[in-house]
């Protein structure tokens, strides 16, 4: 039961990220120089309106985050795919020319 925490976490930070048009209560990047920080529902002046507040321009705080939740994916899927190929080919290179270009490159693997 412990491993099922962090998949339900991962599977949450997923489908907000997919469904962050429908899930957002605001567009984020929306200025609204009225509602300037506004602050969270838990403060005695905060309201349902805008639940984790708005910052110093007017922009609510938790369609923010839903909506960076797309750029934080896209950039983890990218960072593992440049690895991955990298990885790949570094290690066909190793494997085909056995001898001094593998020790060199395993050497700079042992560093990094």
């Amino acid at each position: 039961m412990a491993d099922a925490n962090p998949r339900v976490i991962i599977t949450i930070f997923l489908l907000s990220a997919i469904f962050a048009p429908y899930l957002s209560p605001h567009d984020p990047i929306e200025l609204s120089l009225y509602d300037q920080l506004k602050p969270p529902v838990w403060h005695a002046t905060g309201t349902w309106e805008n639940i984790l507040g708005t910052d110093d321009l007017g922009r609510d705080i938790l369609s923010r985050l839903i909506y960076g939740a797309r750029v934080s994916l896209v950039v983890a899927v990218f960072s593992v795919g440049l690895a991955f190929c990298c990885g790949i080919l570094l290690g066909c290179i190793s494997g085909y020319y056995k001898g001094f270009r593998d020790s060199i490159i395993m050497r700079i693997m042992d560093i990094i």
